[in-house]
């Protein structure tokens, strides 16, 4: 009796191993099905050069700072405080005696990185004003200790600065993304304009034609008719990509400046959180069957606290945590 037990006992496990080998294999097949469909809808795609920077705006060839590891923003503050015509509190300014180019808003998703936002900021602000742009820079901050979801943080900075002020553009900007010239152009286009073409960890090329991750520019109808980010990436990735999925779906195309004038440099940093890897291929998966309830349209927050600092506004928002059925996986 005892030995049938110990066999038909076996047996169960024998069969719950090979389900799951079995589901792997599924998954691997599913990967490598989506992997290829994702190629094929990028393809395709409709990539649009953007005008020379040249012959919009004047470069002033400055050299930015970037390089520079280390940067007191009460340095660059009393700088840009003694200046004739000075950012004003909470990061806003417009040009003096003529019409700013375009109005637009920089919204920085943020959280514990307060060295890689100076560093920012202080080559963003002199290249923005050079261009002669009205803007504001909004950094908006995760509450909490959660799971970083940079695309709901995006998601609530638009409503906020949408709710404070009448913008023409809007910008999506990593905080670890420095301008190494002042040749890249922050103002939309009659497409989405993916800024930051040419990274120096890519070796200054793009590495797939889908990529618009980084600095993205977006006009207030274009982000809204692709429903904003989705709000189910939690830890790094997955969010930008979701994205180009998105603007595909709606048929927009992108507008890309030559890697010569849109070179950028990552802020070396410790590799991002990355909890839920496999979640991601399935999310990519369905991004367009989700992109009409996932996004703008159900994102829940909440605004814990808002300042006005010297060079930027401050917005914390509390995002919520990533679901009990993810942390338990």
């Amino acid at each position: 009796m005892v030995f049938k037990m110990i066999s038909c006992i076996r047996n169960v496990l024998l069969c719950i191993v090979s389900l799951n080998v079995f589901c792997i294999f599924l998954y691997s097949l599913y990967t490598v099905y989506h992997q290829r469909v994702i190629r094929e809808k990028f393809s395709d795609w409709k990539a649009v050069m953007c005008d020379d920077p040249k012959k919009n705006i004047t470069s002033s060839g400055m050299q930015l700072k970037s390089s520079r590891k280390k940067y007191e923003l009460s340095q660059f503050i009393q700088q840009q405080s003694k200046l004739k015509h000075a950012v004003q509190p909470g990061g806003k300014w417009s040009p003096s005696g003529c019409v700013a180019r375009q109005r637009v808003a920089i919204i920085i998703p943020f959280r514990g990185r307060q060295q890689h936002l100076t560093l920012l900021l202080n080559d963003l602000i002199p290249l923005l004003k050079n261009q002669q742009l009205g803007f504001q820079i909004f950094v908006v901050e995760q509450f909490g200790s959660a799971v970083f979801n940079k695309g709901r943080l995006m998601n609530a900075g638009f409503f906020e600065a949408f709710g404070r002020s009448l913008f023409d553009c809007y910008i999506f900007h990593d905080v670890d993304l420095v301008p190494e010239t002042d040749m890249s152009v922050y103002t939309c286009e009659e497409w989405p304009k993916h800024i930051s073409v040419a990274v120096d960890t890519f070796n200054y090329r793009l590495p797939y034609p889908n990529l618009v991750g980084g600095v993205l520019a977006f006009r207030p109808e274009h982000f809204v008719s692709v429903n904003g980010y989705s709000n189910e990436y939690w830890g790094w990735g997955g969010e930008d990509d979701d994205m180009a999925a998105r603007m595909i779906q709606m048929k927009l195309g992108v507008c890309r400046q030559s890697a010569e004038s849109s070179r950028y440099r990552m802020i070396p940093h410790d590799p991002s959180e990355m909890p839920f890897p496999a979640l991601r291929y399935i999310l990519l998966g369905n991004a367009e069957r989700r992109m009409f309830n996932d996004g703008l349209c159900n994102l829940v927050y909440k605004l814990t606290s808002e300042s006005r600092q010297p060079l930027y506004t401050h917005i914390v928002v509390d995002i919520g945590s990533e679901p009990l059925t993810l942390t338990q996986q």
